[in-house]
């Protein structure tokens, strides 16, 4: 989902908290193997703003057990809470510089998973059903007083 970057100007940016650990390194789009560790741009495992002069598209991992991601929105004392199944170990971030929004997706499995689980690349989140199998998740957005 779309979330607003900055309701009421700059000074009252949304801040971001996501608990993952790992982030694939991408070209493209695309992952270019494994997933590994955080590195500092992409590292919103405490609550920080989001930078507004650059792009990150990018898809995190190694997700922190079922803790929520969180946004909070300091201008109106107000924090979301996403809590995801622990299917979804990935989440995709999509802040575009200069732009009033921003995306923040819990997802099951790694951008062209199905290419990489296939070259044996480990954490992409493909699994496999047998006929008649079925697996689900549910995705939960709880607005709440800032703590």
């Amino acid at each position: 989902p779309y979330f607003l970057r900055a309701p009421g100007g700059e000074q009252n940016a949304a801040q971001l908290e996501v608990p993952c650990d790992g982030q694939f390194v991408l070209v493209n789009q695309l992952p270019e193997g494994a997933p590994v560790s955080i590195t500092p741009e992409l590292d919103f495992r405490m609550m920080r703003g989001l930078p507004s002069d650059r792009l990150i598209d990018d898809l995190l991992t190694w997700r922190q057990g079922e803790k929520p991601a969180k946004i909070l929105y300091p201008a109106w004392d107000l924090q979301l809470a996403m809590y995801a199944d622990p299917i979804f170990n990935h989440f995709v971030l999509y802040s575009p510089p200069e732009r009033p929004y921003f995306a923040l997706e819990p997802v099951t499995n790694a951008n062209d998973g199905f290419n990489l689980y296939a070259q044996g690349v480990e954490g992409t989140g493909v699994f496999e059903l047998a006929p008649q199998e079925s697996r689900e998740g549910t995705v939960r957005l709880i607005v709440q007083q800032a703590e």
